[in-house]
């Protein structure tokens, strides 16, 4: 278990056939986890009428393994992805809160394996000046739910002109799109984070074009 986690970020309908390119790696899926996924994940997907669900990978622990996967509404806009998360192999899911910036900076500071265990304390101390050291508790789960944060911000890409901003001012598939060259494909100039913008530039670009001043641009940081 060198591994703290198995990313895969697979859709749901291709689970059972895509997982396997990931065992040359020495992370995959039981039996036992596949069967309880390809009847789950499309039961979560009615449930919350979501139009993709994915399987977004497992969290590896000391003593339980935790699957996470993400539903995707049918108006896809930025945030709009709902993560949840299963202790129990994939047969049942509960959603996942998004983590407060108070929980991110705390998770940011514990260190060693998780333990698979939802309701596992852990437990640091903060210095403050002038005063006795605080205690601060935060639970696995979410500690949990700022990794797939901070996993999902920084590695959420896409292709260069896979999706632009539709007429309705949402981020959409760009049905024109037929994928990047076989030159491009290995430049990461030809991908971009599928986030709200953050650098000063791009935020300029994406306020124009949600004000219509401007075409179809590149409008996500590379």
């Amino acid at each position: 278990r060198g591994c703290r986690f198995l990313l895969a970020t697979m859709d749901a309908e291709d689970l059972s056939s895509n997982i396997e390119y990931l065992s040359w790696c020495g992370q995959t899926l039981s039996a036992e986890q596949r069967a309880a996924l390809q009847v789950s994940l499309p039961q979560l997907k009615r449930n919350y009428q979501f139009a993709r669900v994915v399987f977004w990978g497992r969290i590896n622990g000391t003593s339980n393994d935790i699957l996470v996967a993400q539903g995707h509404e049918k108006s896809f806009t930025f945030g709009a992805r709902r993560a949840f998360i299963s202790d129990d192999g994939g047969v049942t899911w509960r959603e996942l809160a998004r983590p407060t910036p108070e929980e991110v900076e705390t998770a940011s500071r514990i260190s060693g394996l998780f333990t698979g265990n939802l309701a596992h304390t852990y437990r640091i101390l903060e210095e403050v000046p002038g005063h006795a050291p605080r205690k601060i508790a935060l639970k696995e789960e979410r500690r949990i739910a700022a990794l797939v944060d901070a996993v999902d911000h920084d590695t959420s890409v896409i292709p260069k002109g896979a999706y632009l901003l539709s007429a309705g001012h949402e981020v959409a598939k760009n049905r024109s799109f037929e994928g990047l060259s076989g030159g491009d494909v290995a430049k990461l100039s030809s991908y971009l984070h599928l986030r709200p913008a953050e650098t000063a530039q791009r935020k300029s670009v994406l306020q124009r074009e949600m004000e219509g001043l401007l075409p179809h641009v590149d409008f996500l940081d590379p």
